[in-house]
């Protein structure tokens, strides 16, 4: 594993968080 390149991890958590709000945008309360 490479410590020189967080960044993959970090696109993964922003990905998610957007896929998150994607999701509850879609389905408004």
């Amino acid at each position: 594993e490479k410590d020189s390149l967080p960044l993959p991890s970090l696109e993964g958590d922003e990905r998610g968080q957007a896929r998150a709000l994607a999701t509850i945008y879609s389905h408004p309360v």
